[in-house]
This record gives structure tokens, C-alpha cells and sequence, in this order.
């Protein structure tokens, strides 16, 4: 048995094993927590189960032992079935019965924390459906959260009203802004907004220049909007190609190859012709080398000769940001760009490669919101960071379909978690709903 000398923080499932081991050790540590744990405070079927059980035997005043407890399970045939093995696994390493209070309030802690999560997945829900009624729901379901303690809850019902009346202001047009290629990125986000900076930050091939490159042609191409493209990580040809590609649905890792067939290619011709060339909406500036300064001064010429409304930088990395300090630098750098772009109504999109950390985390890791947080001047500078994480990317996929997680974190916005599904052999176009949305309004 463990020291008794200070409570261990444990996990979900480790605590709710130490809670149940000690009654079934000493039935009397029951009385200690029946009135405050009920069966939702067990998140392993098996141990609700045990659970049950044991609470029905105390409300019939019966005696609480292996025995009876296994016997209860087997009258309530409970779908997730527990062995008497299960049973003696679970009293076998009991931790001291002066925890228990510690790890009957991990339960609560925990049993909130799953309750919030399950909140908010309704709130995503319901304001896709009818957010003016939402608030309501969100009221009732504080109070059966406040009801297990309130620890959790503290600022999050003005959380929640920020987060439907900004989402009801983007859907009525009142917050101007663009969209994303993707609807949850929008409502996430609340849209590209202008004199915003947003931070696209992945691992290498991990799509952020897919997300970037599909972003570019819906603004260019459907929602008309003038655009300011610095290409210092790729060619202008190959940026156009991939445009093409992902609109007309063409693997652009066959552009520059012979797999290209003659079809496709006058086919690329014909569209880069009437929806790049003719519009004069996209502007490419292909210098490999930019300073800050270099940077703020196009945009600002772009902005008094063509109207850009978003600006492009990829990537961050290749700025020369000088050689003195260079932490001072990046940070001096990319404030100055942030704030030229809040000075002209542009919103700026930079993309940016993970930190080196994240590269040596083994194979099978990928970015977390730490990593996103940990990225800097650039994460600091920017309103919303968005980072790609693709949990398979060591894999191959027949059918080419990629599930990515994005995780958005913003000065004015929930931390979220996205769950998206996406061919990148065509970038994020099959995450476009065909529908024009009237999640936003152009500026």
C-alpha cells in the first residue's frame, strides 16, 4: 500500500479505482462521499457499474463484500460485465483511506470537466442550429455543472455570452470578415477578419500550405477579394498550379511531371486565364528575401494601388529578421507587420514551421496548444494561432482522405479543437459547403 504522507494526483480512472477500492476494503469510507459522488462520477462503464451496485446495497441497508457486490452486478446484468477478478484487481493496491477525501474531489473535478467538455460540444451544436435559444439551455446546464462544484466554472457563462453574441454578429453580417475554407474554422476564428494577424503553424507536410493555398483561391476566386501573396517559400508557378489544381481537382503533385496529361493542362491554362488573369485580384510578390520593413512597405503600395484586403507571408522563417539579437528582432519584426496590418485594414496570414522542439518529439507525436503557446514572438504577435496536427502522418492512405486536428487558440476566442477530414491531394476544397455562406459578410 502507498505512503499516506501526501495525496497523489491521479488520473480519471486511477482515482476512481482508489475511491472504489477503499469501500470495498472498508464499506464504512461509503458514508464518507454517498452524498456527494453519484454514478456520472465514474467515467469507466465498469467501475459505474461497481458503482451501482454498491450504492443499491446501501440504500437496502445490505452488506457491503465482494460477494454481495458481485452478485448485485450480476442481478443488474450490466452490458459492461465485471468478473470477480475485476473485483480483486481493483482492491489490490488501494491507496491509504486518509486520501480519500482527495481523490473523491478528483472524481468531482474530473466528473466537471467531462460535463464542460460535453457543454461545449452542445454549444458548437446548437450554434450551428438556433443560438439565440442556446443561452437558455447553457444556463440550465451551469447549474447541474455548479451542482457538482464550481471550481471549473468561474467566468465561463460570460464565455459563453461572448461566444453566441459574436457568433450571432458574424451570422448577421454585423462583424465583417471573410472566410475560411472551411466552416468550422470560420465559426471557430469568427472569420478572417481585417487588421487581424493569424499564425498557420505545422509540422513539415503536414498542410499548411494546402490550407493556405485553398484559402487563397476561395478569397481570390469566389468571395473576390484582392489579395497580396509573398512567395519566398515557393515558386509563383507552382502557387498558381496548386490554385488550379485544387479548384479543378487535379493531384498537383503531377504538375512538372509527364503524368500530366494534355487535358489537364489546357484545362489549368483555360482556368488560371479566366479566374486569375483576368480578375487582377491576386498579386504575387516573389522576392526570396524580405525584411520587415521590406514587407510593410508593399503592403502598404498594395493597398493604395489595388486594394488588397489580406496579405499572404510564407513563410515567416525566411524574413530576415537581422543578426543582432535576434529574439529582439523577431519580436520588433513581427509586431511592426502586425501593426501595419491593424494600421490598413489588412488582415495578414503567415504561416509558420512548428518549433524546433516539436520536430524531436519522436514519430509518433504531434503539436499541442503548449506548442502553439510556446511559439514565440510569432504566436504572441498574432490575434489567432491555428496549428495543423495530422495524428496519422507517418501513414499512408489509399483514397488520399487525411483527418486532421486544428487547434485554434485567440486572444478573444475559445481554445477549440476542430476534427477535419480532407484529401490534400486537392487541398481543403471538399471541406467548402457548395452553398455561398451567410456566416459572413466581405468587408
Amino acid at each position: 500500500m502507498p505512503g499516506t504522507s501526501s495525496p497523489p494526483v491521479l488520473n480519471a480512472p486511477d482515482a476512481e479505482r482508489s475511491v472504489l477500492g477503499m469501500i470495498l476494503l472498508d464499506p464504512s469510507c461509503l458514508y464518507e462521499v454517498a452524498d456527494r459522488l453519484t454514478e456520472a462520477s465514474f467515467s469507466t462503464p465498469g467501475y459505474r457499474a461497481v458503482w451501482r451496485a454498491v450504492a443499491s446495497l446501501l440504500r437496502e441497508q445490505t452488506r457491503i463484500s465482494l460477494e454481495t457486490v458481485f452478485e448485485r452486478i450480476q442481478i443488474h446484468r450490466d452490458d459492461n460485465r465485471v468478473t470477480p477478478a475485476d473485483l480483486i484487481d481493483i482492491i489490490s493496491d488501494v491507496y491509504s483511506a486518509a486520501h480519500l477525501g482527495a481523490h473523491s474531489a478528483l472524481l468531482l473535478r474530473y466528473q466537471q470537466r467531462r460535463m464542460l467538455r460535453d457543454l461545449h460540444r452542445r454549444i458548437d451544436e446548437g450554434l450551428q442550429t438556433n443560438p439565440e435559444e442556446l443561452l437558455d439551455q447553457v444556463e440550465i446546464a451551469l447549474a447541474d455543472i455548479r451542482a457538482v462544484g464550481t471550481q471549473e466554472t468561474d467566468g465561463i457563462e460570460q464565455q459563453v455570452q461572448a461566444t453566441i453574441a459574436a457568433d450571432i454578429a458574424v451570422s448577421e453580417g454585423k462583424i465583417p470578415a471573410y472566410r475560411w475554407p472551411i466552416r468550422e474554422l470560420t465559426r471557430a476564428t469568427k472569420g478572417i477578419q481585417p487588421g487581424r494577424f493569424y499564425l498557420i503553424i505545422a509540422l513539415y507536410k503536414t498542410g499548411k500550405s494546402k490550407l493556405v493555398a485553398t484559402t487563397l483561391t476561395d478569397l481570390v476566386v469566389n468571395q473576390q477579394v484582392p489579395c497580396l501573396f509573398f512567395s519566398m517559400e515557393m515558386r509563383p508557378r507552382q502557387v498558381l498550379h496548386w490554385m488550379a489544381g485544387q479548384a479543378l481537382r487535379i493531384d498537383t503533385l503531377q504538375y512538372d511531371t509527364p503524368d500530366l496529361s494534355r487535358k489537364d493542362m489546357q484545362a489549368t491554362h483555360d482556368w488560371l486565364v479566366r479566374e486569375i488573369a483576368s480578375k487582377k485580384l491576386l498579386f504575387i510578390n516573389d522576392r526570396s528575401r524580405h525584411t520587415p520593413e521590406s514587407i510593410c512597405g508593399e503592403m502598404r503600395r498594395s493597398k493604395l494601388r489595388y486594394g488588397i484586403k489580406v496579405a499572404f507571408i510564407d513563410f515567416l522563417q525566411k524574413i530576415d529578421w537581422g543578426q543582432k539579437d535576434i529574439v529582439t528582432e523577431i519580436e520588433k519584426g513581427v509586431n511592426l507587420i502586425a501593426a501595419t496590418g491593424r494600421d490598413l485594414g489588412v488582415a495578414i496570414i503567415g504561416l509558420s514551421q512548428a518549433p524546433k522542439a516539436a520536430e524531436f518529439k519522436g514519430p509518433k507525436q504531434n503539436l499541442t496548444l503548449a506548442d502553439v503557446k510556446s511559439s514565440g514572438a510569432l504566436a504572441e504577435a498574432a490575434d489567432c494561432a491555428i496549428a495543423i496536427t495530422d495524428p496519422d502522418r507517418h501513414k499512408e492512405t489509399e483514397d488520399g482522405i487525411k483527418k486532421l486536428r486544428f487547434l485554434v487558440e485567440g486572444r478573444d476566442i475559445r481554445s477549440r479543437i476542430l476534427e477535419i477530414r480532407a484529401d490534400l491531394r486537392y487541398g481543403f476544397f471538399n471541406c467548402i459547403t457548395p452553398e455561398a455562406p451567410t456566416a459572413v459578410r466581405q468587408p
